[in-house]
Parts: structure tokens; sequence; C-alpha cells
């Protein structure tokens, strides 16, 4: 299937790696359009029209497509800065040798000197250090040190110049506008997750909530998310993680919602108090929300079953990974014991996440025939339906004709799935 010289050539300049980011694409409107209706006139979907000459589509954002490999722990200052720019969605989230985080600290420390003592100008590889070091900084802040974007600024200054600047004084305001143009430079040089100042009207802590994202802090505001995606594992998944499963999509919409005061959404979370980083994460980056949250979810599933934790979680070298599993090693015993023992109960279930997955079949044991139906994960308008009080039914046919039918059996917080059903051919024949 062929497209159009001039669709290709617009689709080349935004993509030039030939990798679509859908949320991108989206907001291009003209392009968008041209590519949806060559799609159309040649009977085929606008993804399958584009993959088809070469491109990839994406559905999260361009600023959270990274690798994600390990620091090379061999590295000297400069390769261990440049390596983490171009491998970490969240640049804090690599876990440092010693001596590299010393070095790091030491390059940037004289990268500071460098612009404010001796008055020269820095490469961007001095400010992209200066920035980095900012983040790793943040996450050796005491629990209980205040929050607030003020005490934030007044810990960074004091860490690069060593004595506490009073947020009135031209020292304090000079090292704030440097900050703030690094960020915003660093970033979008290096095409990493920039929180903006206001976005469709409304105001956000941009440059105080791109250094908390990046450094995954404050980390007690990281163990309530964990805790919200936990209750959902337990309680709406049955400890089941399924990759690619469509829950998250309405959970990520559902945690949005609750956190804007809005309850008529379709999946009850627990409540829980997170800071703004965590919740503008969620909100400006709504493809990466969705396996940000899978992702957490699929590391829990591997802390609770045991297994691969050593393959599944690198705690030496990715932040993120050693937050998760620290807070669940301090869930109560008896959490940590119901989650375990409900994941081994249902381990062998069958989940149809798709209405095409959703296949009766026919088990013989111990010389007794049963047909049994799978746990059926329902789609968001379905669930809809349900919370409305039209629960579905589960209805066998002989030659045409119902002969057994019955309520289903359902469980979850309005994001709903069916229990497995089982039943006795001799019985409904």
């Amino acid at each position: 299937m062929e497209m159009s010289n001039a669709l290709q050539k617009n689709l080349m300049q935004l993509f030039p790696n030939k990798i679509i980011y859908s949320a991108e694409l989206c907001k291009n409107i003209s392009v968008h359009m041209a590519l949806h209706r060559e799609a159309k006139r040649a009977g085929v979907s606008s993804r399958q029209l584009t993959e088809s000459n070469g491109f990839v589509w994406k559905d999260i954002e361009r600023a959270m497509d990274f690798s994600g490999e390990k620091v090379d722990e061999s590295l000297e200052v400069v390769p261990v800065i440049n390596q983490i720019y171009t491998t970490q969605t969240f640049l804090g989230n690599a876990i440092l040798t010693e001596e590299q985080r010393i070095a790091v600290y030491s390059y940037a420390k004289s990268a500071f000197d460098k612009r404010f003592v001796e008055g020269k100008g820095l490469s961007i590889t001095e400010e992209k250090a200066i920035i980095l070091e900012t983040i790793f900084a943040l996450q050796g802040r005491s629990a209980d040190d205040d929050e607030s974007q003020s005490k934030i600024w007044v810990f960074v200054f004091k860490h690069f110049c060593g004595y506490t600047l009073g947020q009135g004084t031209t020292e304090y305001q000079h090292y704030y506008r440097f900050f703030c143009k690094a960020i915003d430079k660093v970033m979008r040089l290096t095409n990493h997750f920039l929180v903006p100042t206001e976005k469709n009207g409304i105001r956000y802590q941009g440059y105080y909530d791109t250094l908390l994202i990046h450094a995954l802090e404050p980390a007690d505001a990281a163990n309530r998310f964990f805790s919200i995606l936990f209750d959902f594992y337990v309680n709406t998944l049955d400890c089941q993680y399924i990759p690619g499963d469509p829950a998250f999509k309405p959970l990520v919409k559902a945690i949005k919602a609750k956190w804007n005061d809005n309850f008529d959404s379709e999946v009850d979370v627990r409540s829980a108090v997170v800071s703004a980083s965590f919740k503008t994460l969620l909100e400006l980056c709504q493809g990466y929300a969705c396996v940000f949250c899978e992702d957490i979810i699929h590391k829990m599933d591997v802390i609770t079953s045991g297994y691969g934790i050593d393959e599944q979680l690198d705690t030496k070298h990715f932040r993120l990974d050693l937050l998760i599993y620290r807070w669940f090693q301090q869930q109560s015993r008896g959490q940590r014991k119901q989650a375990q023992d409900s994941r081994k109960n249902h381990r062998n279930d069958r989940v149809a996440i798709h209405r095409s997955d959703i296949h009766a079949s026919y088990e013989l044991i111990d010389g007794i025939a049963y047909i049994v139906l799978p746990k059926i994960r329902f789609e968001e308008s379905d669930c809809q339906l349900i919370a409305n009080g039209n629960r579905p039914q589960v209805v066998i046919s002989l030659d045409g004709k119902e002969i057994y039918t019955e309520p289903m059996k359902i469980f979850g917080n309005q994001l709903f799935t069916s229990r497995e059903y089982r039943f006795l051919l001799n019985q409904i024949i």
C-alpha cells in the first residue's frame, strides 16, 4: 500500500526516525487528517497504511521513549552523564557506583563554580551535569524536609554554594534564573520530559515538578502511589498481571478523577494523598501513564510471586525498582501473605481480556465432563452498564434453545471481571 509522496514527506518531517507517536500526530491536525483520508481511500486503517510503509507506532509520548538500560559501571564521569541522558526516561532512575556518584558531584560543582565564581560560560555537558547533580541531590533529602517549592530551591542552592540563601537576595534570584533556563535548555535538547508552566489554562510548577519527577521524589509520595496501584492489583485484578491488559487505561483515568475530586469515574480506586509531581506526570503524559502503571504492577506481581525477582527487578541499578521493592517489604506481613495466597490460588485462571478471547472449553476430570468459561474482563462500556445495574448473564443454548441461564458472579471496583464458570455437563444437557 503506497502513500503519496506529500504525505510521506510530512510524516518524515514530524517523525524522522519513522516512529509515529500517536499523541503527537493527533496534535498536527492537517497531517493527521491527510493520513486518515489516504487510509480510508485504501480501505485500511491509518496505522496499517503507515506500517506498510515502514513506520512504527508508539502510544507513549516522545519525551518518555528511552531504552532504560543500566549505566556501565566502568565509565568515567562525562560518558556516565551522556549515557544517563540517552537511556533514562527519568534521569534520577539511574543508580551509580559510589565512585561515579562522587565524580558527577565534583564535575557539577566545578561547573557551578566556573559559572558563578569565575563568571565563565558553560558547555552543554556542564549544564547537563549541574541539572543531573541537582536531581541526585534531591534524592538525599530527609523525608521530614519541607517539600514546598521555595524550600526545595534553598536546598538546591545550598548544595552547590555551601550556605543558605534568603529568597529575597540578589544571589538567590540570580541562581534561580540560571537553573530555570538550564532545566528548560537541557530537557529540550535531550528530548526529556519537561513540565510546562501552563497548559490548557492549568498552571504548573514547571521547573520544580520537572526536577521531582526526574528524581522520582518525594519517596513517601511514591509509596502512596504504589499503595493505590497495589490496591488495584489485589482487588480488581485478583493478583493476576496480564501483559497488555486493557484495565490500565481506565485505571489511569480513575486515579486522575479521584485526584480531581470527580467520583463519577468508571473505576473506584483507593484514595491517597500523592504529591503534585506524580499527579502532573499522569495528567501530561497520558500515553506513558498507562505504561508506567503497568510496569509498576508487573514488578509488584513478580515480587508477590517470589519468583524471578533478580531477573525482573534490578535494585542495584534502578531507583524505581529499589523503591518498589522497599515499599513491598514495608507492608504488613498479613497484607503480603494475603496477596501471595490470592496470586497462588488464581495463577492458573484463564482471563479473557478481549472479546475475541472468550471461548468455552471442555475439561474431563476424574471421568466427569465440564464446560469451562474463563474469567472475562469487561470492557469500559460494559462496565458502565454493569455499574448501572445491568448484570450480565451466562446463557447456554442447545439447538437454538436456551437450556441454562444464570447471573454472572463478578468482582472488582467498577472495572468488572467475571469469575470462572465450571458447569457439570450432565446437569445441563
